[in-house]
Order: structure tokens, then C-alpha cells, then sequence
């Protein structure tokens, strides 16, 4: 985990959802064409 450890690779988010609509972000990965991250924020 070098690259990861110390910030040389970073993880790509395609988009942040509320967990309001987690639901839609779910069905947004089954639609299974995501490139990156799909993030649930819990507030």
C-alpha cells in the first residue's frame, strides 16, 4: 500500500450522494456503469 499510504494514488470519485438517497446511489452501481467511487455520506 506504499502509493496509497502516502498519497502518490488517490482514489477516483464519480459522485457523493446524501444518505437520504442511498437508494439511488445503490441502483446508480447496479446499473454497473460506474468509473470510480460511488460515496454515501452519513451526517
Amino acid at each position: 500500500m506504499g502509493g496509497a499510504a502516502d498519497g502518490r494514488i488517490a482514489p477516483v470519485v464519480e459522485r457523493t450522494w446524501p444518505f437520504a438517497e442511498a437508494r439511488a446511489a445503490l441502483a446508480h452501481l447496479a446499473a454497473g456503469r460506474t468509473v470510480g467511487k460511488v460515496v454515501v455520506m452519513v451526517d
